[in-house]
């Protein structure tokens, strides 16, 4: 089978790797000065630690490994020449910095500068101790990648640097998960060297009729870990790695010949252990509508695939050296694999091109016309008369009186002014006064005592424009009250008794909850200014104003009826101070049973962990690890509005606790506290 390049590339990433440093080698900063045309370059990782609590429940949790190795891509100068190298990492009092290498030596003629473009940067550990790096643990997410919003100068980053310097260049960087590479802007091959293969994918779409066209579409591609196909995909989301989302295929139209290549990706095979004939890769493909060539209904095909399906596409029946490639090709809406029998265009009653006339009448019976007046078929476009002003003959959305392409454009006249184009020196603006005959507005012209004219060409007219000499003899808003003793001049009032140019508020009927009588914006239930705000109900909660002490705020759980929401009564009591108990806590929102950390005094003393079981119930488990021990003496759980509490001592500090819920729990858990009552173990 065909392995592609980018194999190559991840063999000479993984060499580079394995071979940049040995334990053996003494690593140091080259301190003897730069050479005049060189220009010397060092990195130094910043790992983010300024996130925000929620930032930081949006990124993978940090690794407790130690930064070894820089994994780098970069280019420089007009040819964008490539550099890419795996070098150690150093640390001084001003943090970490790459060690000196002569890859990163720029060269630079002596007194110019050079631009260097940071492309890809990945930190590695050295958990081994054996000089050759483990595990990416930090990544420097890159410009329009879902991760990029977490650092203030996310790759590519380019510099500029000068001949004979020594530049030491900071790089933000963020804790790295495997299973989110997409989220960093990264290909999974970019990170793991494995073989690769090519998969390309071809898609009809068939018409109800059995008109077959070539499709549009999207294709998301996951990696699957499970052994067996999920019943409902993507249910244990732990089993899948995006590696390709919205994908699709180059689409084009030649000369009336709507086409889509082939899409080709780069696959990895099935991981160790995963069998030929078990699924390894999950697809979603949506058809995409073609504007001008078919109307579809959003449709999706999804599924899973094996090594066996692509090895059949990959090997070519009579091909020894497994060398061709070949479509996978899928159909939307079509009968099966073939497609529906195709439309018969010697049947004179059959319609194959969809166009509502019959192959007997339609003299092109294989073509579905946008413009057919004369009912023959066939597109007008031919038949468009280029002589007509009002018609499109090109179809690009211009009238031919307004489209320079047309040979009759400057015997039009395009705004309707009475000059046509080839004298109108404003050919799509009419004006209103042009006594020069030029076709444009005569501003100095104008007369500013007319008030539906626009003398200063601001776009507002005279009657409406305050700086107009005339403007306060003139009516805006055409209520019979000119503007100067008009309260509301650009506002015409329905009612309007008092003569002062606005609607009359006073007619109002002030016992409507819905209306607005003062015209404040605010509707006569929630206004506390309306003589009767205290018998409405502004927040709907059936409580009225008058009784509501939270009166624009409905409760969801409202028992004493004071319409406001319900507090949680607190339920753990106060540790025993005689045992040197304290109370330790955890707070904040749970998206899955993954360990919560526990804090007593700011110092973690062990993890939660919070699962959901098959009755809708949370099992809260506890595990305190501190050194020494403690037992559990009391415990409180708050979730939401549910709040649960248990005195069972538990000892050396691990326990599970059942919070059985008035509804079924699901995550996320939102709103979370548990508070434990700790006390020292004893012998």
């Amino acid at each position: 089978m065909r392995l592609l390049n980018k194999y190559l590339a991840a063999i000479a990433v993984i060499t580079l790797l394995f071979s940049s440093c040995t334990q053996e080698e003494n690593i140091q900063v080259n301190d003897e000065a730069v050479s005049p045309d060189v220009a010397m370059l060092y990195l130094g990782p910043v790992l983010n630690d300024q996130l925000g609590r929620q930032q930081e429940q949006e990124i993978p949790d940090c690794s407790e490994a130690t930064p070894a190795f820089a994994q780098i891509r970069l280019t420089f100068g007009d040819a964008n020449t490539p550099i890419e190298l795996v070098v150690p990492i150093l640390e001084d009092d001003e943090g970490l910095f790459t060690a000196y290498d002569e890859a990163l030596e720029i060269p630079v003629t002596s007194g110019n500068s050079v631009s260097v473009t940071l492309t890809d940067f990945l930190v590695w550990s050295d958990e081994n101790e054996d000089g050759t790096p483990d595990e990416v643990i930090w990544a420097a997410p890159k410009e329009g990648s879902d991760f990029a919003q977490f650092v203030s100068d996310p790759l590519d980053i380019v510099w500029e640097l000068r001949a004979g310097s020594k530049n030491y260049q900071e790089v933000e960087v963020i804790c790295f998960d495997d299973r989110d590479v997409n989220l960093y802007g990264y290909q999974f091959f970019d990170i793991t060297p494995v073989p690769l293969y090519e998969l390309c994918v071809f898609a009809n779409y068939c018409t109800d009729a059995g008109r077959h066209f070539t499709a549009n579409y999207e294709l998301d591609l996951y990696t699957y870990s499970g052994m067996e196909a999920e019943e409902n995909p993507i249910t244990d989301s732990a089993l899948y790695t995006n590696i390709y989302m919205g994908e699709t295929p180059e689409t084009g139209n030649d000369d009336g010949s709507f086409y889509a290549d082939p899409l080709c990706l780069a696959i990895p095979g099935p991981a160790e252990g995963q069998g030929a004939s078990t699924p390894y890769l999950y697809y979603e493909i949506r058809l995409n509508d073609w504007e001008g060539y078919y109307d579809a209904e959003p449709m999706v095909k999804s599924g899973y695939l094996t090594w066996n399906q692509i090895s059949d596409w990959l090997t070519v029946e009579g091909d020894d050296d497994n060398s061709t490639v070949d479509y996978w090709h899928v159909f939307f809406n079509c009968a099966d694999d073939d497609g529906p029998e195709p439309c018969d265009l010697d049947d004179p009653d059959a319609d194959c091109d969809g166009d509502g006339i019959p192959n007997g009448e339609d003299e092109c019976p294989q073509e579905n016309p946008t413009v057919d007046e004369d009912g023959d078929g066939c597109e007008d476009v031919t038949q468009c008369d280029q002589s007509d002003p009002e018609a499109d003959c090109d179809n690009d959305g211009t009238l031919n009186k307004c489209d320079e392409d047309n040979p009759n454009y400057g015997t039009f006249d395009c705004d309707g002014d009475g000059v046509i184009n080839s004298e109108d020196d404003c050919p799509e603006f009419a004006p209103t006064v042009d006594e020069d005959g030029d076709g444009c507005e005569d501003v100095s012209q104008c007369d500013e005592t007319d008030p539906d004219a626009d003398c200063d060409g601001d776009g507002v007219l005279n009657k409406c424009d305050e700086d107009n000499p005339n403007y306060g003899t003139f009516d805006c808003d055409g209520d019979g009250v000119i503007n100067s003793e008009d309260d509301c001049p650009e506002v015409a009032p329905t009612v309007d008794e008092d003569g002062d140019g606005c609607e009359d508020v006073a007619q109002c009927d002030e016992n409507d909850p819905e209306a607005d009588c003062d015209n404040d914006g605010t509707l006569n239930k929630c206004d506390e200014d309306n003589p009767n705000y205290a018998t409405f109900d502004c927040d709907g909660d059936g409580v009225l104003n008058g009784n509501d002490s939270c009166p624009n705020d409905a409760a969801s759980t409202d028992l004493d009826g004071d319409g406001c929401e319900d507090e949680l009564e607190p339920c753990l009591p106060a540790p025993d101070s005689t045992l040197s108990c304290e109370t330790a806590t955890f707070t904040g929102d749970v998206s899955n049973n993954f360990p919560q950390e526990i804090f007593l005094n700011g110092e973690k003393i062990g993890d939660l962990t919070f699962d959901i079981n098959n009755d809708g119930n949370v099992e809260l488990g506890v595990a305190l690890t501190v050194t020494g021990g403690y037992l559990i003496d009391e415990v409180e759980v708050a979730i939401g509005n549910e709040i649960s509490c248990f005195d069972e001592t538990e000892y050396p500090g691990t326990a599970t606790y059942l919070i059985d819920g008035t509804s079924d729990f699901s995550y996320p858990l939102n709103d979370v506290s548990v508070r434990l009552n700790v006390c020292p173990a004893t012998e």
